[in-house]
């Protein structure tokens, strides 16, 4: 019983009374599979001293529950049912073996069947143990809280638990995600700008590489956001690459929106005459131009220059 399948059924074996009632014992488990054994006891028996068919029933519903959940998403059945073939007595030991069929994003397909440990068929479900799904990592939360793992790994976990929860009640509250949606981003401006401005204000400019750098990490993270899910992929890690993705691109939009604001674009412009339009320029006094003849000839004076000398003298 090693790995993560085996570490969830631990957890759900703990907490599960019923189970443990039963007397359920674990043979072999996997993610999707589940083999489970049990003897039957008087206690167990109806009024025509056959195990009652709830007992069959409650057996093969739980392993049907540790194979569905054996991949780390919380699922709880929606839909069953059983053919009772033979009928069982007391002491008589039986096998459960839970099949996945078919698994998708929030519906799993599960076959059941209850043997005699000595041969014959006391039960079957047949290809309808419907399980419905919760999103990735619902179960892998506790377990990462029973085996004590680090501090940055729990905030992460509970994090993407948070997330997951928001993504339900918006999935089933659409036009207020939206206006939530829409006033989110519209604070998350304002607040880009107040902080660009302040900035500006005390005389703080940010630097122009934080502008590059966010600039590359949001075409980056537009690069790599994650457009589907393929296959069987572990969806725990769609999730997060999805989220990661999504937060990128906020902070790096909050970062440029707050740059654009800190910077200066003003241009000087050269100061034109109020009475024209054109600009206006002052001719040399007489007095610069005879100071200038100390160092250059008389005959490198312009006729600008000598008229100047002449009016002026």
């Amino acid at each position: 019983m090693s790995g993560q399948a085996g570490k969830i059924i631990d957890n759900m074996m703990e907490k599960d009374l019923f189970s443990q009632w039963l007397g359920i014992e674990r043979l072999e488990e996997s993610e999707g599979y589940c083999r489970l054994k049990m003897t039957i006891r008087k206690e167990m028996c109806n009024g025509f001293d056959i195990a009652h068919g709830g007992i069959t029933f409650s057996f093969a519903d739980s392993a049907l529950a540790f194979a569905s959940n054996s991949h780390g998403r919380q699922a709880v059945s929606i839909e069953t049912s059983i053919s009772h073939i033979k009928p069982l007595v007391t002491d008589d030991v039986i096998i459960a073996t839970a099949t996945e069929k078919h698994i998708g994003n929030s519906i799993g397909i599960y076959e059941v069947r209850v043997e005699k440990e000595s041969g014959g068929t006391g039960g079957v479900i047949q290809r309808n143990g419907i399980q419905k799904r919760e999103p990735p990592g619902s179960l892998i939360t506790g377990l990462f809280f029973l085996e004590n793992r680090k501090n940055i790994y729990l905030l992460l976990l509970l994090q993407l638990y948070c997330m997951r929860k928001i993504s339900l009640w918006a999935k089933h509250n659409r036009f207020p995600a939206i206006v939530f949606l829409i006033a989110g981003k519209l604070l998350l401006v304002l607040m880009a700008f107040f902080i660009g401005s302040s900035l500006q204000e005390m005389g703080i400019h940010i630097p122009a590489f934080i502008y590059i750098t966010a600039i590359a990490m949001l075409l980056l993270a537009v690069l790599f956001y994650p457009r589907k899910k393929s296959g069987v992929i572990f969806k725990t890690i769609f999730y997060a690459r999805q989220k990661s993705c999504d937060f990128a691109i906020g902070l790096c939009a909050f970062i440029i929106t707050a740059v654009l604001v800190n910077t200066d674009f003003s241009i000087a412009y050269p100061v034109m005459s109020s009475a024209s339009n054109t600009a206006t320029v002052n001719p040399p006094a007489a007095a610069d131009i005879l100071a200038s003849l100390q160092y250059r000839d008389k005959s490198s004076l312009t006729k600008k220059e000598k008229t100047g000398i002449k009016t002026r003298v």
